[in-house]
């Protein structure tokens, strides 16, 4: 009787084991393949790699596609009932309106009214309902927050960007009917807004705020609302532009002038220096004492050199930046101010204003100094921050102030999402007259 065995093939070998033996025995196996499938497999490949990659293909280019069969399944993921000639008018965009208009007509078919509809109507409406929601839950979720924090954060919810990764989550991108393939960011956006406003007509606006309170509004979950707004105030324009301007620049000529001699003057005595040291290098053994006092005398001229140069390109920075001035002059700089603005709001609360303390610091005066400085009213701590520099940290502090006060800071409580909340329409405060409750 044969003695029982496993055969394994591994590259090209076949591994024996004999059950009753400890010995493993390896046999070598041919394939027989022809000689002519290496170098042909290796020619394609080649050219593969020669050739640009192909475009991607559209799902209904495959011959199993059903486009109403991919709406009902749509539909069905999402568990939202919408008729299907309103959905498929929220996904047709314009492109491909005209261009079924104008295949009909170079067949000489009737036009159809079912083609003759786009999805631009539509859009504008869900954004209508989305904006309008989306305002009235922020402005119910975050009382504290003021006017201008509620429409920074509905205008990132609502985004083209934001509305593109959510189309494209849900599976819109095979089944839009667009001229373009892979459709736009813009083109996803506006059918998914067109896609709120049918769901909207087909089951009621509630139904359709409840699908941007599910969708939309629950990516605030991954958003930190201190960063989508940051407060800014406006500084005054620049002053006194015609200040002596012409003095200034007459004597900026003169003074770039003069160093210029200067520094012509330095590199002559330089080179002079230097060819005095080549000559004295040859006559070292025959001229010690010459050679030390001709060396001292090329060190200090070299150092008259470096310091001549540095004070030419500080004037030439200083010149390019008084003849750029005229330029600037009409420029409004946008620069972070929180400190003022949450003076202004403790003024409104009869409060006083804010302190700025230094509480700890660590390493000054070095590279990777860090300081702490806190932000006191009326003997209380509103908040704090570490920064690079006591103004950095400052103007740190004051925003965690004014983010405490208005209940978005980075202890605050997550959302919730699905809470029965009373929408308010009514713009909230604006920030120029905005208190905390």
């Amino acid at each position: 009787m044969a003695a029982p065995y496993i055969q394994i093939g591994f590259c090209g070998r076949s591994i024996v084991k004999l059950c009753n033996a400890s010995s493993t025995v390896f046999v070598a196996r041919r394939t027989f393949l022809p000689k002519h499938v290496r170098p042909t497999l290796s020619a394609i490949a080649a050219r593969k790699k020669k050739q640009k990659p192909a475009p991607p293909e559209p799902r209904s280019s495959y011959i199993e596609w059903n486009y109403p069969a991919e709406l009902f399944a749509f539909s069905a993921r999402l568990g939202e009932s919408v008729d299907e000639p309103l959905l498929r008018r929220a996904l047709t965009e314009r492109s491909h309106m005209l261009q079924s208009q104008a295949e009909r007509r170079r067949l000489g078919l009737p036009e159809n009214e079912a083609d003759s509809a786009s999805n631009t109507e539509l859009a504008e409406r869900g954004s209508d309902i989305m904006t309008s929601y989306i305002s009235g839950w922020l402005r119910s979720a975050l009382p504290l927050l003021p006017e201008e924090g509620v429409q920074s954060v509905t205008s990132y919810l609502t985004s083209q960007q934001e509305l593109n990764q959510l189309a494209s989550g849900i599976g819109l991108k095979d089944i839009v009917l667009s001229e373009e393939y892979p459709p736009s960011e813009e083109t996803m956006a506006r059918c998914l807004r067109a896609f709120v406003a049918a769901l909207a007509e087909s089951s009621g606006e509630e139904r359709a705020q409840l699908f941007v309170r599910d969708f939309v509004l629950a990516r605030l979950a991954t958003v930190d609302l201190t960063a989508v707004w940051q407060i800014e105030e406006l500084l005054s324009v620049l002053s006194c532009r015609a200040v002596c301007s012409a003095q200034m620049s007459r004597c900026l000529r003169c003074l770039m002038c003069l160093i210029r001699c200067l520094f012509c003057l330095t590199c002559c005595l330089f080179c002079l220096t230097y060819r005095l040291f080549c000559l004295t290098y040859c006559l070292f053994c025959l001229t010690y004492r010459l050679f030390c006092l001709t060396y001292r005398l090329f060190c200090l001229t070299y150092r008259l050199f470096c310091l001549t140069y540095r004070l030419f390109c500080l004037t030439y920075r200083l010149f390019c930046a008084h003849e750029s001035l005229s330029v600037l002059s009409d420029v409004l700089y946008l620069l972070s101010e929180p400190l003022s603005v949450l003076s202004d709001v403790l003024r409104r609360c009869g409060r006083e204003p804010p302190e700025p303390r230094l509480l700890r610091s660590a390493g000054p005066g070095s590279l990777l100094a860090a300081y702490v400085v806190g932000v006191y009213s009326d003997r209380k701590l509103m908040g704090y921050a570490p920064g690079d520099s006591v103004s950095e940290a400052t103007e740190l502090a004051a925003r965690a102030a004014l983010n405490q006060l208005m209940g978005v800071s980075e202890r605050s409580a997550p959302l919730d999402i699905r809470a029965e909340r009373t929408l308010r329409h009514a713009p909230a405060a604006a920030l120029a007259e905005w208190r905390p409750l």
